[in-house]
């Protein structure tokens, strides 16, 4: 991969793992936004 085409913030297993808990602390929170703003599955 190009350096200019990585991916700034990493994707060690550290980074990872941060991820997955952003994942799981904002997923609830950004489910009820899209509910609100009537968006569906498939729509972009």
């Amino acid at each position: 991969m190009k350096e200019q085409d990585a991916y700034i913030l990493g994707t060690d297993t550290e980074e990872l793992h941060r991820l997955g808990i952003q994942h799981q602390v904002w997923a609830s929170e950004a489910q009820l936004g899209w509910k609100l703003a009537h968006f569906n599955a498939g729509q972009t």
